[in-house]
């Protein structure tokens, strides 16, 4: 802000507020050109708003815009005397050239954003002073204000279809040249990226499963490709388990040593190698963890965001959904569904995707006959079901009790927002906690 006799003055143009005023009085495209950027409130003298009220009006009812219909829908709107007949005709005399009206329009913008971002940053300070709520909540309300700002009047611009048919054509050429189907992160699953074409930036992704499924070694196998072969940063949120205990789980799946051998240190002298060399290539990895027990969804979302801006995440994973604290509400069903809705929109947000896991009822073991899950089981929250792109069940019949020769898992893609849905079979090696393909196809649904 500007000083005059040591006084805050507020960020604004009056020269470029009364050009834009004055273009839109003497040329019917400025009136276009200037919609798409300013809204009346962008606008820092209320003389000036109330005229590009009135400008709007004029346009939504199919009239001409121009001195005398202007101050006549000042009058039809009781604010010509607010606005005063002299100041109209002073603006509207002024030499400018439309052909310049979208810089000045941008210039008020530019003002009416600093205004916005001063306000709300005024807000913060008296929030955080009243202390009327919790830290926690304070900082996320700040970021929530400063994202505002930064996303104030963004708006897609108006294209012809022959650079997105080019864009389109190209994506589908590269796919054809390397024979990949993928257009979204990988999973390192051949036959669940045929399904899925990989996760898309955005979208929202549900690993379900009943407890010991292995929902968590399926997500690790997978953030592992991701950030290995990929090389695309991944953060992991485990609210089950350590530090120390993932990374374990890690260096398991990636030696195929068995487990109860790297816990108890009982290795031989080539196994020892594999897990230093195995350890050397972890620690560059891009590959990020937070551990956080009970963690809320405001302070995860925040964490997601920082680390979003620094590391440039491409994939964030939950291990699980309803371990996730969410806003205080009537019930847990309404607080998962919370939770639910504010992951989809971190994902849409940050242009990734965000994968959840999360716990199934017990429906599908009380059922007679077919005891596939659906989608209707997933726990507390229909929510789910009704937020994510796409959502995965994982079943091992062999954990369930069942007769079963080989602990293979079925891979079952029950919501697929944009492809088909569908069913593949992983063997699950349990020593070393891995997910390897063994059949040739899927069986589509």
């Amino acid at each position: 802000m500007n000083k005059v006799n040591n006084i805050l003055i507020e960020p604004y143009s009056e020269d470029a507020e009364s050009a834009v005023i004055a273009c839109i009085l003497i040329d019917k495209e400025a009136v276009d050109i200037v919609t798409a950027i300013l809204s009346p409130d962008d606008f820092y003298f209320k003389q000036n708003q109330y005229i590009y009220q009135a400008v709007q009006s004029l346009v939504i009812a199919n009239k001409p815009v121009d001195l005398v219909s202007v101050s006549e829908e000042l009058k039809r709107m009781k604010k010509y005397k607010e606005v005063g007949g002299g100041y109209l005709s002073q603006v509207a005399d002024r030499p400018v050239s439309s052909g310049n009206v979208e810089y000045y329009a941008k210039v008020v913008l530019e003002k009416s954003t600093l205004r916005h971002l001063i306000k709300n940053v005024q807000k913060i300070e008296r929030t955080a002073r009243e202390q009327s709520k919790n830290a926690e909540e304070i900082v996320d309300e700040a970021e929530n204000l400063i994202l505002e700002v930064r996303n104030i009047k963004i708006k897609e611009e108006v294209v012809p279809i022959k650079p997105v048919l080019d864009k389109v054509m190209s994506d589908i050429e590269l796919r054809g040249e390397t024979h990949s189907p993928v257009i979204g992160v990988p999973t390192g699953y051949k036959r669940l990226d045929d399904l899925t074409l990989g996760f898309s930036p955005s979208n929202f992704v549900v690993l379900a499963g009943r407890p010991s499924m292995g929902k968590t070694a399926l997500a690790l196998n997978i953030a592992v490709y991701i950030t290995k072969k990929e090389n695309i940063p991944v953060l992991f949120f485990s609210l089950e388990m350590s530090k120390e205990e993932l990374v374990s789980r890690l260096l398991v799946s990636e030696t195929k040593i068995d487990s109860n051998r790297i816990r108890r240190g009982y290795l031989n002298e080539e196994e020892w190698m594999r897990l230093n060399e195995v350890s050397g290539k972890f620690a560059n990895l891009p590959f990020y963890i937070d551990t956080t027990p009970n963690i809320s969804i405001l302070d995860l979302r925040a964490k997601a965001r920082r680390m979003k801006r620094e590391k440039d995440i491409g994939i964030i994973i939950v291990d699980y959904i309803q371990l996730v604290q969410g806003p205080t509400t009537e019930n847990r069903q309404q607080e998962v569904a919370a939770i639910s809705r504010m992951l989809k929109a971190l994902a849409r947000e940050l242009d990734v995707p965000v994968v959840g896991l999360s716990q199934l009822s017990r429906k599908p073991e009380d059922r007679r006959g077919n005891q596939d899950p659906k989608l209707s089981d997933l726990r507390e929250s229909g929510s789910l079901e009704q937020d994510a792109d796409i959502v995965i069940f994982i079943k091992r019949p062999k954990a369930l009790g069942e007769n079963a020769s080989e602990d293979n898992a079925e891979i079952l893609v029950a919501k697929n927002r944009n492809g088909p849905m569908g069913k593949l079979t992983l063997k699950f090696l349990r020593s070393s906690m891995r997910f390897v393909e063994t059949a040739p196809e899927v069986e589509t649904i």
